[in-house]
């Protein structure tokens, strides 16, 4: 899920910042030399509370339910001051900040918001994913190709800009929610029971089927148009209905399959 190589390339006049392994490993098929830097924040799910102190142990809670939750996001588990301090001493010299970003994706999105709060007083320039397709919700389901024509769709940001995204970021924190997502280019900051409801509604009209369908369906067919969410935060609201007695699971042969639980179960 995570990868701790946080920080790439020779070049370190131009820092491309990236919020997932995909974005990061498609810049560098690219030819891109740039000093690049991956920030797995995944600020879509989780409360703020320890933001303030380069935390994200809250991460831990959402992905305990895949296979891959031993990996941990940075070079000291969940917390990331030591690639905040790397990334701030690589700013001392370079020349811009460049943030692979989308209007659609609230990962992309957020963290714009938080490196326009944080470095308010540097050169800032953005990309967004959906200036090449309205398919590409995020920079990491780009190809090559399109990670080449993005890069001629830059925006400097200017002054106005930043400090508009700044206070953006410093809504959002204050809100302070357990999820979010994107519509029309805005965050929503809801509750993590927000889909609850269409969850069951799609296990429903499934029946009993493996836990991992379930989880592909909803990915497959978002619940909102165009917001989509990684199999570990699906997992997490699916176990969650499991343990709140919305949900049976059932052990077949070794996997999960899971219904909606009846009166009387």
């Amino acid at each position: 899920m995570f990868e701790v190589k946080n920080f790439e390339g020779e070049n370190k006049k131009i820092v491309e910042i990236v919020s997932g392994i995909s974005a990061l490993g498609l810049l560098n098929k690219a030819g891109n030399n740039n000093l690049k830097v991956l920030l797995p924040l995944e600020l879509c799910i989780g409360r703020f509370d320890n933001i303030v102190d380069y935390s994200r142990i809250e991460l831990k809670k959402y992905t305990k339910y895949v296979s891959s939750s031993e990996e941990e996001p940075f070079e000291n588990g969940y917390n990331f001051k030591f690639e905040f301090d790397k990334l701030k001493e690589s700013l001392k010299n370079a020349d811009k900040i460049r943030i692979w970003s989308s209007h659609l994706d609230c990962n992309d999105y957020c963290l714009l918001l938080f490196v326009c709060n944080y470095f308010s007083d540097k050169n800032i320039t953005a990309l967004f994913s959906e200036e090449v397709s309205w398919y590409a919700t995020t920079c990491n389901v780009l190809d090559e190709k399109e990670i080449n024509e993005l890069t001629k769709k830059e925006h400097i940001l200017n002054k106005y800009e930043i400090e508009r995204y700044k206070k953006e970021w410093e809504k959002v924190v204050s809100e302070n929610t357990e999820l979010r997502f994107m519509i029309n280019g805005s965050v929503q900051s809801v509750n993590i029971d927000y889909f609850d409801n269409k969850i069951l509604e799609r296990l429903r009209a499934c029946g009993e089927v493996n836990i991992y369908s379930l989880v592909a369906d909803l990915m497959g067919k978002s619940i909102v148009p165009s917001v989509y969410y990684s199999d570990y935060i699906y997992l997490y609201l699916i176990n969650k209905l499991i343990d709140n007695n919305f949900i049976k699971k059932i052990q077949k042969d070794g996997k999960i399959f899971v219904r909606t639980s009846e009166a009387g179960d």
